[in-house]
C-alpha cells in the first residue's frame, strides 16, 4: 500500500502529465479537460494563456486500497506514435519528466541507448520504450 506523500507525488506527476498533453493539444481540448475534471482535478487557463492542471485534493487516508489502472490496448498501440522514430534529448525528457541535462547524462552514461550524430544525441524510439518495458508500441 502507498503511504499518502507517496500518492501526493503520484497525483503531481500526473498534473504535470496532463498539462504536458494539454500544451501539446494531441487530443481535442475539450474531450482533454472533461476527461481530467471527471476524475477530480481542477483544470483552468492562466493569465498567460497556458493551461495547468491541479490534482485532486489528498484523500490517501479516506482509502485501504488504491486502484490499479490498466491501459487500453488501444492507448498501448498509440503511446508516443507522434514523435519520430528517433527521439532527441528534449523528446525523452518531454515523456519522462526529467530535466534535459539529466537525460543527457544517462545517455552519457551508457543507461539510455543513443547515438551521436555530431553533436546531436539521438535516442532509437524502439529501444526507449523496449528499455521502458512497454509492449505494442504503435510505429
Amino acid at each position: 500500500m502507498q503511504s499518502p506523500s507517496e500518492f501526493s507525488r503520484l497525483l503531481k506527476d500526473r498534473a504535470e502529465a496532463a498539462t504536458r498533453v494539454l500544451e501539446r493539444r494531441r487530443i481535442s481540448l475539450e474531450t482533454a479537460i472533461e476527461a481530467l475534471e471527471v476524475v477530480g482535478y481542477k483544470v483552468y487557463q492562466g493569465n498567460d494563456g497556458a493551461y495547468n492542471v491541479q490534482p485532486p485534493r489528498d484523500r490517501a487516508s479516506e482509502y485501504d486500497a488504491y486502484p490499479t489502472v490498466e491501459p487500453t490496448p488501444e492507448a498501448k498501440g498509440a503511446f508516443l506514435s507522434d514523435y519520430p522514430a528517433m527521439l532527441t534529448i528534449k523528446d525523452v525528457a518531454e515523456i519522462t519528466g526529467l530535466h534535459v541535462n539529466s537525460v543527457r547524462r544517462l545517455c552519457r552514461d551508457g543507461n539510455i541507448p543513443s547515438m551521436k550524430f555530431g553533436q546531436k544525441i539521438m535516442i532509437p524510439k524502439d529501444i526507449f520504450v523496449e528499455g521502458l518495458g512497454i509492449e505494442d508500441v504503435g510505429k
